[in-house]
């Protein structure tokens, strides 16, 4: 077990393009101790090739959790994703999901 932040996504489905979505993230900080919630602060972006990015700064509570409603841009050609970053203190991680054109 590698040391360092885990990002969990809540209720994980196909992201496509025009999509409201709903993001609950929780942040887990894993030592060689065990493992526990963390407060972190959150970058979430929506990039893509055809559209401007929505960028979105969060912070979690102390159980490591924050949600969050945004919408996707549409768009029907060109490559796009959801970009999660995790830091806290001097640890950070980064998860990617995948959007597909709406």
């Amino acid at each position: 077990m590698e040391a360092g932040l885990r990002i969990k996504l809540e209720g994980e489905k196909d992201y496509r393009g025009g999509d409201a979505v709903d993001l609950r993230i929780t942040v887990i900080r894993v030592t060689h101790e065990g493992e526990g919630p963390v407060a972190a602060t959150l970058s979430v972006k929506i990039l893509g090739t055809t559209f401007r990015p929505v960028i979105l700064t969060l912070k979690t509570d102390n159980r490591g959790s924050v949600a969050c409603s945004t919408r996707i841009p549409n768009f029907k050609s060109g490559r796009a994703a959801i970009v999660i970053k995790a830091t806290a203190a001097d640890l950070s991680n980064e998860t990617r999901r995948v959007i597909y054109p709406g």
